[in-house]
């Protein structure tokens, strides 16, 4: 499976097709893949992933493309925290998209939400149970209901001029700017 935001901008579609080419083979292996985003600035707009160092899963492929394990998935921070995370190279904004054979994330749902694993599997069972049993899953985002906690994550840093448009300084930075249009920003900001 694929999840990926519908919201989301990428300039380089050669690039975002080679990562996900790339994010796809490694979950066929039965890994549970997120793209990070390598930070340009410091961002309060964006979540983060912590990157665990020195702790890279089993390769299933034959590239050289790094991939890590998230340490912690870290929630929009204050402008000085972000600062921090961009000075550590440890850090990288969450892109919201994910990768996985259904059976895994069902199994980590299961082990680490039993809860939830029990109302997923009551819904397979008895498809007429979802309006009643919907209600009663825990709001928890696969970040953290198992990506934090699964062996098998996987963190692919990926670089394809990613932006999730999330305000109006993302959308400025991701159009096309005329003369006119920095002249005016240049005068605005004076």
């Amino acid at each position: 499976m694929a999840v990926l935001p519908s919201d989301h901008f990428v300039a380089d579609e050669a690039g975002f097709v080679r990562t996900l080419s790339h994010a796809l083979q490694v979950a066929e292996s039965g890994h549970v893949v997120t793209l990070g985003i390598r930070p340009t600035q410091p961002e309060t707009g964006f979540g983060y992933i912590r990157l665990a160092t020195g702790s890279e899963p089993a390769r299933s492929d034959n590239t050289s493309a790094p991939i890590y394990r998230a340490a912690a998935f870290v929630e929009k921070p204050d402008l000085a925290r972000a600062q921090q995370y961009l000075a550590s190279g440890d850090y990288l904004w969450n892109s919201g998209t994910f990768f996985f054979p259904a059976q895994r994330v069902l199994d980590d749902l299961r082990a680490h939400l039993p809860k939830l694993g029990e109302i997923l599997d009551d819904i397979a069972q008895h498809p007429e149970h979802t309006a009643a049993r919907y209600p009663e899953a825990p709001s928890i985002s696969i970040d953290y209901a198992v990506m934090e906690k699964t062996t098998r994550g996987a963190v692919i840093p990926a670089q394809m001029g990613w932006s999730d448009v999330g305000s109006w300084d993302a959308l400025w930075e991701i159009q096309e700017k005329s003369a006119d249009d920095l002249a005016r920003v240049q005068y605005d900001r004076a």
